[in-house]
């Protein structure tokens, strides 16, 4: 199957006529234009998360996998005349993620206006296509995503062998918008904090807004350091260009909670032992119901064992289903 690489730039290519040249074989090759701009929040508390200090955009250009023509090079031309390389990943040939402290700089730096993807390819030909960025005015989406206080505080030295329930404070996004992505990412956090390694993503991209996402059991390892992130944009969806399948622009916010796993429990429903004393001791007795009641009356997040309907998972409330969850725990012998 063919596919698309990236070759020594020909200079020559990029002449200033080639921005009103399209080559149609390769026209067809073209599936997405996007600029992507994001404001990232820390949540480090049970509160709101603090402003964003960071700020990041980047412009990407996403071609068809097994197209007839092989691209060498795209350039990413801003309002204003300044160019940006882009990186090729496979079928995606993407800028730098630009990073700056305020919102107003990151705009100054890439305003509305149009955004010229010049492409040079394998023939004596070359290929530009314009995306059209609206003024943000407007749609960056009022709404800061934040995990609720429960949710929060379930998150730390969670029992990554149950699963867990994440809710997030309600949002209402802009109806002026003709898309949005919403949802939970769960990535490791390496050592000095930074982001690592994705394993799960629960993203939606159109529909009713959904503000919770239930993490299936197993999914995290015991005792590891992680980052729950809540993503929440706004798209403005512009007319692609002929050959272009869809064009995008978002803005949005991502907040990231910190919290670190607990230690791995060979049996979510051991949590007693002699004497009605909390800990386990591998084996289930009267000892758990004991101890299952003392933190089911002191809302201790330990007992927060079901959510709505008796399915496994904390869901930030005690009431019947935590019962139901851990007597079918206790009666199957975990």
């Amino acid at each position: 199957m063919p596919t698309t690489t990236r070759k020594p730039t020909h200079r020559a290519l990029l002449a200033p006529a080639l921005l009103l040249a399209t080559a149609a074989p390769l026209s067809a090759q073209v599936s997405g234009l996007v600029i992507q701009y994001q404001a990232h929040h820390l949540q480090t508390t049970a509160g709101p998360p603090a402003p964003a200090s960071s700020h990041q955009v980047s412009a990407f250009m996403s071609v068809v996998d097994g197209g007839t023509i092989e691209v060498y090079e795209v350039q990413v031309q801003l309002p204003g005349g300044s160019t940006h390389p882009t990186n090729n990943f496979g079928t995606l040939f993407t800028t730098t993620t630009f990073t700056y402290p305020t919102r107003a700089q990151l705009m100054a730096a890439w305003p509305n206006g149009p955004y010229i993807f010049t492409v040079v390819d394998g023939e004596p030909s070359g290929a530009s296509y314009t995306l059209q960025q609206p003024s943000a005015q407007g749609l960056w989406p009022a709404a800061v995503p934040a995990f609720t206080p429960a949710s929060f505080a379930a998150l730390q030295q969670m029992n990554p062998a149950l699963p867990i329930t994440l809710t997030i404070n309600d949002f209402i996004p802009d109806p002026a918008s003709n898309g949005r992505m919403y949802g939970l990412t769960i990535n490791r956090r390496n050592p000095g904090g930074t982001l690592g390694q994705s394993v799960y993503s629960g993203l939606s991209t159109i529909g009713a807004p959904v503000n919770s996402r239930t993490l299936p059991a197993g999914t995290l390892q015991p005792n590891t350091d992680y980052y729950a992130s809540w993503i929440f944009e706004q798209r403005s969806v512009n007319p692609p260009p002929a050959g272009v399948q869809f064009t995008q622009v978002s803005f949005g916010h991502i907040t990231r909670a910190p919290f670190t796993t607990g230690p791995a429990v060979a049996c979510p429903a051991d949590i007693g032992r002699q004497g009605g004393l909390a800990g386990a001791d591998g084996q289930l007795d009267n000892n758990d119901f004991v101890v299952f009641i003392d933190y089911f009356f002191t809302a201790n997040p330990a007992a927060d064992f079901g959510s709505q309907g008796g399915v496994p998972g904390a869901d930030g409330s005690f009431d019947n289903n935590d019962f139901v969850v851990f007597i079918d725990r206790f009666f199957d012998g975990c």
